[in-house]
């Protein structure tokens, strides 16, 4: 997964096409393009889901400048994740719900500015799902039970300083990525992500009131520098980690 980011004014592209999805959102302006025989317009606020092979160009409208990002996903990923083929996210010109592009632009920014793997993989999965044809979920599995859901808070705790990863959480419980994710947040109210980055606040704020310096609190609860753990304490506690000796 990467993540392309453009702005254009008189720059056309000619006809291409990509190894890999494109999931692109129009950031301001609109862009014209062709595809499959016809040309189509996408604005700002919209979606447009390009899948591997399909042959597109692109031009600014009117020689308006237009902004785009752009989500490149790997077909591998839906195939080992979803066990489904490249028709499953197909190109549509029709407006996606709002809702949709706001996730998608959220995800955007998550790998943009915090790449935590365990963060942009939940985002990932909660922007992917409503654009799927196929929930795969026809038949759903049993919620999460108590034994796992302590099996996977040992997990996290044991991992607070590395940090772990979705496919690990999954494993756990003999679920999909997507079910997992699923099943953890209907099982707890929360996204796996959200959840371990509680596990490692709460766990340092006891680290704190046992008298260990902040540098070392940060570093061991898998935080990058200080001032990312002061920020994240602060958002969660609403006080300062000196504040709370």
């Amino acid at each position: 997964m990467r993540i392309i980011e453009g702005h254009f004014h008189h720059e056309s592209f000619k006809r291409h096409y990509h190894l890999d999805y494109h999931i692109g959102l129009i950031t301001g302006g609109a862009q014209r393009y062709y595809y499959r025989g016809a040309s189509h317009v996408a604005r700002r606020g919209e979606l447009v889901i390009m899948p591997p092979g399909e042959v597109h160009d692109g031009t600014a409208v009117d020689q308006h400048a237009y902004s785009y990002r752009v989500i490149a996903l790997s077909p591998q990923w839906l195939t080992e994740h979803y066990h489904i083929g490249n028709d499953t996210m197909p190109f549509t010109t029709k407006p996606l719900a709002r809702t949709c592009w706001q996730r998608v632009y959220q995800l955007s920014e998550q790998l943009i500015h915090q790449p935590d793997s365990l963060a942009c993989e939940s985002a990932l999965v909660a922007a992917i799902e409503p654009l799927l044809y196929t929930h795969n979920e026809q038949h759903p599995q049993a919620p999460l039970t108590q034994t796992q859901l302590k099996q996977l808070r040992e997990y996290m705790h044991a991992h607070l300083e590395e940090g772990v990863e979705l496919s690990q959480l999954a494993q756990l419980t003999h679920r999909s990525v997507p079910q997992f994710c699923r099943q953890f947040k209907r099982s707890t109210g929360m996204s796996p992500y959200a959840y371990f980055l509680c596990l490692r606040l709460e766990s340092s704020l006891l680290a704190i009131r046992a008298g260990t310096p902040l540098s070392t609190v940060a570093h061991q609860h898998g935080f990058h520098d200080q001032a990312h753990f002061v920020r994240a304490f602060y958002n969660h506690f609403a006080l300062l980690p000196s504040q709370a000796r």
